[in-house]
């Protein structure tokens, strides 16, 4: 069991560190003194992403909100592959971000 409390905890640390792509528009820390915050993505809701009201965010909506996004990075959150983000998947990526804030030497992504 404990085996898979590890790989469940080490792909939610892989997804979020590769989910740079998805610049989160918060600061990216290099030392202790200026420590990541996920405060962007924590606090952006899926109306504010949707700005057409489509119940889905395209990847212009996306980056919209988030303009150092790279194609790689939405796909990476758009789980059922087709081209947008919808609500559950949305928060899916919220979820997984939480109780990553304020973490020190953060990787540069900016």
């Amino acid at each position: 069991m404990n085996v898979f409390k590890n790989l469940a905890v080490t792909a939610i640390f892989l997804l979020g560190t590769s989910l740079a792509y998805a610049d989160c528009g918060s600061e990216h820390g290099t030392s202790n003194t200026n420590p990541h915050k996920m405060g962007k993505i924590s606090t952006t809701n899926f109306e504010d992403l949707d700005k057409d009201k489509s119940d889905f965010v395209s990847f212009e909506e996306f980056k919209a909100v988030f303009p150092k996004t790279q194609q790689a990075g939405f796909n990476m959150l758009d789980k059922d592959e087709d081209g947008q983000l919808n609500r559950a998947e949305w928060e899916a990526f919220k979820d997984a971000h939480k109780g990553m804030g304020n973490y020190k030497a953060a990787p540069e992504t900016t």
